[in-house]
């Protein structure tokens, strides 16, 4: 085969069959490397180029003198947005499922924004992996922010004016392990701003909070999916205690 009909035969063909079931799989670079490998062989001998031609000039952008052929996460990435973007804008039983997923993921992330808005690298750890997440996470390392009309998405509204929400802080304040720890019990405790947790004099910290319990009082407004107790998995509350001490 000719150079040319190599070339067509590997972007026409052989990539497409490999590349489809990638838009619904969960992966990471280092889980694709050996695919990209082969394939980026394939390309270099397609090209008439050595099979050990430096893959930063292959994969380069144009700009920066390299040869802009996309890696295969680049081509993946595109094709989750496009399929996302195709399936939120129109009546689908596939909208309603990315819907309630958003929404699973934005209580579950607990930030005042839309969690598409938010660094990935500060509030990514909180999530459950599921599409939506998958799209977050790769958007974030080739600058791409994902933006919605508030009317058509739900984002969690503040209780009192200046009102603060947990995990906001809780993030820039503790690493991972500490944050995720927090999110657990406030997950369980079913509360998102610092307002959530105090009493009708809105000075005091409900007691029952700061046991780890659910007030029968406090019934929260928001349909809340069903979380573990975090006792049983972290073994006592009292990183809910350390949120209460940033109260300003």
């Amino acid at each position: 085969m000719s150079h040319r009909n190599k070339w067509i035969a590997l972007s026409s063909i052989i990539e497409p069959s490999l590349s489809y079931p990638l838009v619904a799989t969960y992966f990471t670079p280092t889980d694709i490397k050996p695919y990209q490998s082969i394939i980026s062989t394939l390309q270099c001998n397609a090209l008439s180029l050595n099979t050990h031609f430096p893959r930063a000039l292959l994969h380069g952008s144009l700009m920066l003198g390299g040869m802009g052929i996309p890696t295969q996460t680049h081509k993946t990435t595109k094709d989750r947005l496009n399929y996302f973007l195709y399936n939120v804008r129109r009546p689908s039983i596939e909208r309603d499922k990315l819907e309630a997923s958003i929404i699973f993921t934005q209580l579950e992330v607990g930030t005042s924004k839309l969690f598409f808005q938010c660094p990935y690298s500060q509030f990514g750890h909180l999530a459950t992996i599921s599409f939506a997440v998958q799209i977050w996470s790769e958007c974030e390392p080739f600058g791409i922010e994902l933006q919605a009309d508030r009317s058509t998405v739900w984002t969690p509204a503040p209780v009192l004016t200046n009102d603060i929400f947990i995990m906001d802080i809780a993030t820039k304040h503790y690493n991972k392990k500490g944050s995720n720890m927090i999110n657990r019990c406030r997950l369980f405790l079913q509360i998102l701003s610092l307002a959530d947790m105090l009493m009708y004099d809105l000075q005091t910290i409900h007691p029952s909070y700061r046991h780890g319990e659910r007030p029968p009082s406090c019934q929260s407004n928001i349909y809340w999916p069903s979380f573990d107790n975090p006792l049983n998995i972290i073994g006592n509350s009292g990183v809910i205690l350390s949120v209460s001490t940033l109260i300003p």
